[in-house]
This record gives C-alpha cells, structure tokens and sequence, in this order.
C-alpha cells in the first residue's frame, strides 16, 4: 500500500510532465477529441502521437518545415522581391534612358537638313522589317518602343522610311509598309 508521502511524490512528478495547450477554438478541441475516439486512444495520447510524428517527419525531412520557419522564410522572400524590383525599376529607367540617348543619336542627323558625313539607320527599325517582312503603320511606334507623342523620334523615322521607300526597300500597301529586300 503507498503512503500518503509516495502519492503526493507522484502527484508532484505527474505535474512536472504536464503540459496545457491552449486551442484556438472549441470546434478544433471537439475535433482533436473525436479523432483521439476514432483512433480509440486518449486526447493525451492522440496529441503525443501526432506531434512525435510531425517532429520526426521534420527530423527525417529538413525540407519539411515549421509554421515559423515558413513564415520568416514568406517575410524575407518579400522582402527579397520588394529589394529586386526596386533594383527592377531603376534598371529599367536607366535602360530607357540609355535607348532615348541612343536613339537622339540616329535621330539627329535626319533632323539637320544640311547633315554632312554618315547616316546610321535605326537598327531596331531595320531588323523589326526584316523580321516581319509586313509592320502595320499603326503598331511601327509600338513595335519600336518609341512614344509617338516624340516628335523628333517619329519625325526621324518617318524620314527614314521614306529614304528607304526611295531606295525600294520598303513598300506602301495601304495600311503596311512591306520589306522588299
């Protein structure tokens, strides 16, 4: 027979494994009870298994991992995106600039009407006729990535299709112009 010093020792030592768990609501603990009924085992029981098993799978899989890791994974992969397309956008504004300066430079010498020395060809403009053979007048700016609202840049180009429609390169079919060579 044990003795009352031996069961409050015992009551000590279950109380020193306890562990409360508080759930987030009363439809979750109902469900965690039915499932230990189906299971036929206890709450106790039935909580210990699946958490053992969750730490084991995470032991046996680092892949696998916890609510926490994924949510700082989550936070730091945003902040990652955020940081790239910040980086993103200011590439791209330089980019742009960069094509506006290259651009001013085929443009000017079209503009001067007393230009001396060498004319260079838009290359985007030339290659998008020898890629399409047919470029709609309506999508040409487009296709070029050029505002039309850019008078020297559309006034440029039109001048230049119009020097290549004299040499015979380009062709007017109405609503197209057509690469010939």
């Amino acid at each position: 027979m044990t003795t009352d010093k031996e069961k409050k020792n015992l009551k000590n030592i279950s109380k020193e494994r306890l562990a409360y768990i508080y759930l987030p609501t009363h439809e979750m603990l109902n469900q965690w009870k039915e499932n230990a009924e189906k299971s036929n085992t206890s709450l106790s029981k039935f909580v210990i298994e699946h958490v053992t098993n969750s730490l084991n799978q995470e032991k046996e899989n680092p892949s696998m991992s916890t609510r926490v890791k994924l949510i700082e994974d989550n936070r730091r992969l945003k902040e990652e995106n955020a940081e790239l397309l910040k980086q993103i956008r200011e590439q791209d504004s330089h980019i742009e600039m960069l094509e506006k300066e290259a651009r001013s430079h085929v443009i000017e010498p079209f503009l001067e009407p007393n230009f001396k020395g060498q004319m260079h060809y838009s290359s985007n403009l030339i290659n998008l006729f020898k890629k399409e053979i047919e470029v709609p007048k309506e999508e040409l700016y487009k296709k070029l990535r050029i505002n039309p609202l850019d008078a020297d840049a559309a006034r440029a180009i039109q001048i230049q299709i119009q020097v290549l429609e004299q040499y015979g390169l380009l062709k007017d079919i109405g609503g197209k112009w057509r690469w010939k060579a």
